[in-house]
């Protein structure tokens, strides 16, 4: 495998992480407290 594949892989990978937590977050907080 060369870097450059691998460094494909890890931003699919982190990419596809950020997505499902977003995804999670809005599904489970519809609305986010204003105060953070």
């Amino acid at each position: 495998m060369s870097r450059q594949q691998l460094y494909m892989v890890m931003l699919c990978l982190v990419g596809l992480v950020i997505l499902v937590s977003v995804l999670f977050h809005h599904h489970l907080i519809p609305s986010p407290p204003s105060s953070s």
